[in-house]
C-alpha cells in the first residue's frame, strides 16, 4: 500500500506536471506573443507618426518652395514690367525725333532739288544762249565777245 500510494502520489505529480507545464508554456507563449504584437502596434504607431511628421515637413518645404518661386516669379515680372515701361518710353521718345529728323533731311533734300532744277534750267538756258550765239551773224559775235570780255 504505501508503494501504492507512492505510485499513486508520483503518477499525479506526473499528471500534474504535464498539465501545467504546457498550460504553463503556452501562456507564456500566449504573453509573448501578445507583448511582440503589442510591440509591433507601438513600432508601426511611431512609423507612421514619423511618416506623418516627415509628411508634414516635405509639405511645409514644399510651400514654402512655391512660396519663394511665386515671390521671385512676381520680382521678375515687376523687372520685366519696368523694363517694358522704359522701352515703351524710349520708343515714345524716339517716334517724334526721328520723325523730326526726317522731316528735316527731306526739306534740306527738297531744297537741293530746287537748286537741282534751277541748275538745269541755267544750263538749259546756256545752251540755249551758246546755240543762239552760233546761228547768230559774225557780226554780232564779235560785239558779243567784246561785251563780255569788257
Amino acid at each position: 500500500m504505501k508503494n501504492n500510494t507512492i505510485k499513486q502520489f508520483f503518477v499525479r505529480f506526473f499528471l500534474l506536471l504535464a498539465i501545467s507545464l504546457p498550460s504553463s508554456a503556452a501562456y507564456s507563449s500566449e504573453v509573448d506573443i501578445l507583448r511582440e504584437i503589442k510591440n509591433l502596434r507601438e513600432d508601426t504607431n511611431r512609423e507612421f507618426q514619423n511618416i506623418h511628421e516627415e509628411n508634414r515637413n516635405l509639405r511645409e518645404d514644399t510651400t514654402n518652395q512655391f512660396k519663394t518661386l511665386r515671390e521671385d516669379m512676381n520680382k521678375r515680372f515687376e523687372q520685366v514690367d519696368k523694363r517694358f515701361d522704359q522701352l515703351m518710353w524710349f520708343i515714345g521718345l524716339w517716334i517724334p525725333l526721328s520723325m523730326a529728323v526726317v522731316g528735316y533731311i527731306l526739306q534740306r533734300l527738297n531744297r537741293h532739288d530746287d537748286r537741282f532744277f534751277e541748275i538745269s534750267r541755267k544750263s538749259i538756258e546756256a545752251e540755249d544762249m551758246i546755240t543762239a550765239i552760233n546761228k547768230a551773224k559774225p557780226e554780232t559775235r564779235k560785239r558779243l565777245k567784246e561785251a563780255l570780255k569788257g
